[in-house]
């Protein structure tokens, strides 16, 4: 049906051009498609791996945060102004503000030269505030939402370069493998991550002002970077091998 409808069309095009009435090809277009597709996938995967590492690294990790996690960063009213109107300025001379807000519900990381063996768990959620203890850990607490909350703030700087930064993560875990040997450049790992957040952040920057200097295009960084993040759950791995 759709390879005869474009045929159509083009007949309609050809006639226009070699005709006096006038044809309109899009004044009534139907399209109908029909498809049934079936798809079977079997596949089997048999590996034996034999090693012999020279170490291992075995780690059992369990982490339960509830409540509410908060990180401000704040910076108001930065000058970088001479006071001889005759100075010429350069960019050395610019001023290099940085604000960085982070809040983290669960944190784990691990580094390993040999075999590793990792079982990780990360849970993060709020507390019934109706009871009369705080971090019972109980799973009436999971089920209620946590907080995890940056907010990094710079407002009203002049003649200064601006990096602002908030990051919000309920639970993160990183396992860095670096090895030396062959043998040892693999990796177990079960992770289970849970997290009943509201996972916010904010980065604001206003009222940046430069003035007597030039060539601000040649900077490595921006002038102003304004950056926020916010995370649920996060795992980072990583395997190197002799390279």
């Amino acid at each position: 049906m759709k390879n005869l409808n474009i045929k159509k069309l083009a007949v309609l095009i050809t006639f226009s051009g070699v005709t006096s009435f006038s044809a309109h090809a899009f004044d009534s277009v139907y399209w109908e498609w029909n498809a049934n597709v079936d798809t079977s996938v079997t596949q089997t995967v048999t590996a034996n791996t034999d090693l012999i590492p020279t170490g291992l690294t075995m780690v059992e990790n369990e982490q339960l945060m509830l409540g509410t996690v908060t990180s401000i960063s704040s910076v108001t009213g930065v000058e970088n102004i001479s006071l001889d109107p005759l100075l010429s300025y350069s960019l050395d001379d610019l001023a290099k503000i940085e604000s960085t807000a982070t809040a983290v519900g669960n944190n784990a990381s691990i580094e390993s030269d040999v075999k590793t063996d990792v079982d990780s768990s990360q849970t993060f959620g709020g507390v019934d505030a109706t009871l009369a203890t705080g971090l019972t850990g109980t799973l009436a607490d999971i089920t209620l939402p946590g907080i995890v909350s940056a907010t990094s703030t710079v407002i009203g700087t002049i003649n200064a370069s601006v990096d602002s930064s908030a990051t919000a993560v309920a639970n993160n875990l990183a396992i860095d493998l670096t090895t030396t040997s062959g043998q040892d450049a693999f990796l177990v790992a079960n992770n289970t991550q849970t997290s009943v957040a509201n996972v916010n952040s904010l980065s604001t920057v206003d009222v940046a002002v430069v003035t007597g200097y030039s060539d601000l295009g040649t900077l490595a960084d921006p002038f102003v970077s304004s950056v926020a993040t916010s995370v649920g759950n996060n795992l980072d791995v990583k395997v190197d091998g002799i390279n």
